[in-house]
């Protein structure tokens, strides 16, 4: 029998968790994403883990792609940036710019600026960098490379599959 949660194991222990720290939490002034990141690792996971999407292992922020098999996925000039864990956003950036399905202040502001609507909300909008720090909604997860697949798609839990073969019943 495995013992290995999986990633959606480990989500729902992590909720659990950040669930049970949230009255401590609000009294806390809204902290940098820098700084939630680092909170993310250093005390929620105590600098080690499984990864968001892939359930690569990883330590101190470096990945192992060979412990889930992508060690040979990422082209060689995108393998450094893959091997590093980034905090994913498990709930998508890009849709805390809405509210009650209303595109937030900020986001229309940041239209007049050069910054992303993204980058003006985090400096204009203490509700959106709340929401875009909050240590309940990261979750390590393999480098940049990766996260560009997943882009902005809500993530899709499928069953998966038994595939049985005639060899493996009869072993």
């Amino acid at each position: 029998m495995n013992n290995s949660f999986g990633v959606i194991g480990n989500l729902a222990l992590l909720f659990l968790v950040l669930l049970s720290t949230t009255v401590e939490a609000k009294s806390e002034k809204v902290i940098s994403f820098q700084a939630a990141k680092n909170k993310l690792y250093s005390k929620v996971f105590n600098n080690s883990g499984k990864t968001f999407y892939c359930d690569c292992d990883w330590s101190d922020r470096k990945i192992n792609l060979n412990s889930c098999g992508l060690q040979s996925y990422f082209p060689k000039k995108q393998r450094k940036r893959a091997s590093r864990s980034e905090a994913e956003h498990i709930i998508p950036a890009s849709w805390l710019l809405k509210v009650n399905k209303t595109t937030r202040q900020c986001a229309i502001d940041s239209k007049k600026t050069k910054d992303s609507a993204r980058d003006y909300c985090r400096k204009h909008d203490l509700d959106y960098k709340q929401a875009h720090n909050d240590l309940v909604n990261l979750y390590p997860a393999v480098g940049e490379s990766m996260l560009t697949v997943q882009t902005n798609h809500s993530l899709k839990l499928q069953k998966p599959t038994l595939k049985v073969t005639r060899n493996a019943i009869l072993k």
